[in-house]
Order: C-alpha cells, then sequence, then structure tokens
C-alpha cells in the first residue's frame, strides 16, 4: 500500500504500522457491507441523539438537578427510568416521575454513571419486552455523562466548601486571625450564620494524640460526628488530634427540648457519643461539651477548658464520656490539682456561690453567712441556729431558700464539698471579682 504526498512527483511506500494499529483503509475493506436500512436506522439514531443533546442541555443550564434530567430522559426514550446507587433511588417515567414500575420478567438495561474513575451509580431501564435501540442506548449514554458530570462538580463543590469551613473553623480556634465582623462575613459566604454561636464540642479519641496539627485528620472519627449533626448548623473540623464542633443557632429553650435552630446541646453531645459508641466498640471517645458561646471570640478560651476538663476526666478514670466543662465536680478537681487561673477559681466560686451573694445584696440578707455556720457546724440545726443567734425554725427557713435560689442540695455530699471549697477560696481572697449587680 503506498500513499502520495501532495508536491511529490512520486509515491514513496509506508513503514508498516506499530502492533495492534489498524489503519483506516484496512478498517475498511474488512467491513462487512452495510445496507441502506442500517444506514437509514443510523441516521434517525443520530437525529435523535442530537435534539436529546439539545434538550438535555436546555434543561441543565436552566438549573435542573439530577431528577429533573432523569425525568427528561424518561420521556425522550419513553421508557420508565431510574439511576441506581450510594443506597438510592431517582427514577421518572414517560408519563411524569417516580421509580419505575416493570412488568414482570421485563428486561432491564443498566447504563453506568462514571467520570474519571469514579462510578456513581447507573441507569436502569425497563418495562418493556422490546430492548431499547440504537437510538435509546446512545440518549442513555449522553445522559449518563451529563449526569457523571453534574454528581462530579457537586462533589468538587463539596469539598471545596467543607475545606473552606475547616480553614475558617482553625482560624477561629486559633484566634488573632480578623476581627469578629470578619469572620461572620466569612462564614455568611459559605452560609453559615456565625452571628449567633452557640456551644463548642471537643470529641477527643480513646487514646489522644500530640497536641500538634501534623497528624492526619481520623476521617472515620469525623465521618461519624458528621453523621450524629445531620441538618444541624455547626462548624466540624480537626484541630490538635481531635474533633471540633462549633455548634451554631439559637440554643434550644430547655435542655430537654429542642428549637427551630436544631437539638438541645446536651441532645446534641449525646448523639454524637450514640454514634461513636456504634462506630468504635470497646473503645468510645470522649465528648466535652462547652455551652454557652456567646461570640466567636471565646471559642479559643472553650476549646482549651474543654481540652483540660477531658483530661480531668480521663485522670479520674471517666474517658469515654459525655463531660460538661459546667461539671462542678471535675473543676474542684482542676483547682485542686494546683490550677493557678484566676478567671477559673472565679467562675467556679461564682457558679456555686453567686446566686446566692446576689441574692443577699438585693434583700440585706444573710444566705451566705447561713450556709457557711450550717457548713462549718457539719449540719448540726440546733449549734448553727446558736451560732447564728436565730431560732431553728428560721434556720430551717433560710436552708431551704439556700436550697432554691443557690440550687444546693445540702444532704448530697457533692454539693456540700462544692459550697465549702468556694467559701474557702472566698476567705482566701480568691474569686473576689464577683459583682453583686450579676
Amino acid at each position: 500500500m503506498s500513499a502520495g504526498y501532495p508536491g511529490r512527483d512520486q509515491a514513496e511506500p509506508f513503514e508498516e504500522p506499530p502492533p495492534g494499529v489498524v489503519l483506516a483503509a484496512d478498517c475498511g475493506a474488512k467491513a462487512e457491507p452495510r445496507s441502506a436500512e442500517d444506514l437509514r436506522a443510523e441516521n434517525a439514531a443520530l437525529r435523535r441523539l442530537a435534539d436529546a443533546q439539545e434538550r438535555l442541555t436546555e434543561r441543565l443550564l436552566a438549573g435542573g438537578d439530577v431528577p429533573a434530567l432523569i425525568e427528561t430522559l424518561g420521556r425522550l426514550i419513553g421508557r420508565p427510568v431510574v439511576m441506581m446507587g450510594a443506597g438510592t433511588g431517582v427514577g421518572s417515567g414517560p408519563g411524569g416521575t417516580g421509580h419505575p414500575a416493570s412488568a414482570p420478567g421485563a428486561p432491564h438495561v443498566a447504563t453506568p454513571v462514571a467520570l474519571r474513575g469514579i462510578v456513581f451509580g447507573q441507569l436502569v431501564v425497563s418495562g418493556s419486552a422490546e430492548p431499547p435501540d440504537l437510538g435509546d442506548r446512545l440518549i442513555l449514554d449522553c445522559a449518563a455523562r451529563l449526569i457523571a458530570m453534574m454528581l462530579h462538580r457537586l462533589r468538587v463543590d463539596a469539598e471545596s466548601a467543607r475545606l473552606a469551613r475547616e480553614r475558617l473553623l482553625t482560624d477561629i480556634l486559633s484566634g488573632g486571625v480578623g476581627t469578629e465582623e470578619n469572620l461572620v462575613a466569612r462564614g455568611a459566604a459559605l452560609g453559615c450564620d456565625l452571628s449567633r454561636p452557640r456551644c463548642l464540642l471537643v470529641v477527643e479519641p480513646s487514646e489522644p494524640r500530640s497536641a500538634g496539627n501534623g497528624d492526619p485528620p481520623d476521617r472515620r472519627l469525623v465521618g461519624g460526628v458528621a453523621d450524629a449533626l445531620v441538618d444541624q448548623p455547626a462548624l466540624v473540623g480537626w484541630w490538635q488530634g481531635r474533633v471540633v464542633v462549633l455548634i451554631l443557632g439559637a440554643p434550644a429553650p430547655s435542655p430537654k427540648s429542642s428549637c427551630a435552630n436544631g437539638r438541645s446541646d446536651g441532645e446534641l453531645a449525646r448523639a454524637i457519643h450514640g454514634s461513636l459508641k456504634q462506630l468504635f466498640s470497646g473503645c468510645t471517645p470522649s465528648v466535652g461539651l462547652a455551652p454557652e458561646c456567646a461570640r466567636l471570640l471565646d471559642v479559643p478560651r472553650l476549646y482549651l477548658e474543654a481540652v483540660e476538663i477531658l483530661g480531668t476526666a480521663r485522670r479520674l478514670g471517666r474517658a469515654g464520656a459525655i463531660i460538661s466543662t459546667d461539671d462542678l465536680d471535675l473543676r474542684a478537681y482542676q483547682i485542686l490539682l494546683g490550677a493557678h487561673d484566676e478567671d477559673r477559681v472565679q467562675r467556679f466560686v461564682i457558679d456555686v456561690l453567686g446566686s446566692l451573694e446576689s441574692y443577699d445584696a438585693r434583700h440585706h440578707g444573710a444566705l451566705v453567712k447561713t450556709l457557711e455556720a450550717y457548713l462549718d457546724h457539719n449540719g448540726n440545726l440546733e449549734a448553727t441556729a446558736a451560732a447564728l443567734y436565730i431560732h431553728v425554725s428560721t434556720l430551717k427557713y433560710r436552708l431551704s431558700r439556700i436550697a432554691e435560689i443557690g440550687s444546693l442540695r445540702l444532704h448530697d455530699p457533692g454539693d456540700r464539698f462544692h459550697a465549702q471549697l468556694a467559701l474557702r477560696l472566698r476567705r482566701l481572697g480568691r474569686g473576689e471579682r464577683f459583682s453583686h449587680s450579676s
């Protein structure tokens, strides 16, 4: 075989083609002759394909999603179509949407929906005793490519948004990266309302890692947390070997009820803990809850408090549980273990005695003095009443007011210990910055 080149007087032979390469002339020579009927059918199929491409593209440009494209596809081929994959199905047929109802024994044709080695599912056609013709198969292939590109774009967009939200949470946790207004604006661009942060959750693996950020995220742990936060506005990220969750939205009206913006803080912590308990059998991660996050600038401090309270709980054999930074037992242990943070001491004293001191300041009362005398006399009513120069019945009334206003169960050893520790810290002059106007 030879070929001529323009501008040359005589032909030169081609070299032998590389192995596996078949020349077009050879293909034509070996191809079987095709009838005029076959050519007409192929031309009709190509015309249908061109029309289908135009209609599918129009639907896509008009903002149609995957169900909309599948509905259009069903109308184009006149058969019910369903996309199967990831445990779900989206279907349509020539008369409307819904899962296809095929006749018993009807053949099914599946076309993979795939792009760049990623398989998103398959388009399944059923409902007719006749198999799809060439035009139907070409249209199916075209629709499958369009849907695959759409799903791939959605996956890329979702991953980009996830990374941007993680970077935003990292900047919030590190502190000093922009003003609060700046962070709120960045959140708004990502669809997150950061103007009302609600609480912080810190999930620590059963074997805590180092405090550095060099370790890769534990995607299994992150995924377990995300599964428990369906429909809950939040920022989720990996920070210093832990999963950190900033819950957004208004708080629930009570610890046992939900609100329009999601479940209560305690419910969210229990949902995450339950999800991880199923995922990590025998070694459940710990969940630290730091409630009452009033502003973004408080997040770094709340994170440190949650990490420290989790560490104290772990030292006391309470790993793998839900631990709140409001836990007075653990906060008392932190002080006993040598915590010299005056803010922490002040908050502990306020949480234990604050409501009583505020009441005394407003009503010229003596509830704190009564509590101190009662504890100093080991709960002896007669000795306490004598020390205060009051009748026992008056003492009983004051103790009932202490229990009501201060939420102190004086028969409970834990509450008595908290009160004694707070009173002694007050005697030592620690936690003196409490304002009676609060």
